[in-house]
């Protein structure tokens, strides 16, 4: 399976890609139960801002990361609460395909913008 990216935001630095990503997470905060902007400037970055917010909507600690990032994929995926993951500064490939097992294929959307 492959999460469905529900948009991308693409382009060189400073054309205001991060203004527009939270401008449509402002517009739309009504459609969504949960929003969530982390940097995404690298997977480890990214996996940890995915940490923090399984820290933040209490799912429950594991010993290993890659447990308890699976655990709130899962979570995400089966809440019922529709999402909005803005991962903000991802530009390189590589990062998105280590980090793609751990993000949710159903629920609500993943923005990324580069």
């Amino acid at each position: 399976k492959h999460v469905a990216v529900t948009g991308s935001i693409e382009g060189t630095g400073g054309i205001g890609k991060t203004t527009l990503a939270l401008k449509y997470a402002n517009e739309y905060q009504s459609d969504y139960r949960l929003i969530y902007f982390m940097p995404a400037n690298s997977s480890q970055i990214i996996k940890n801002g995915l940490l923090e917010l399984a820290d933040n909507i209490e799912v429950p600690k594991s010993e290993k990361d890659e447990e308890r990032l699976q655990w709130l994929k899962t979570m995400l995926e089966r809440s019922g609460k529709k999402y909005l993951l803005i991962l903000d500064g991802m530009d390189k490939q590589k990062s998105f395909n280590e980090i793609e097992e751990y993000l949710p294929e159903t629920g609500g959307h993943v923005l990324i913008t580069s």
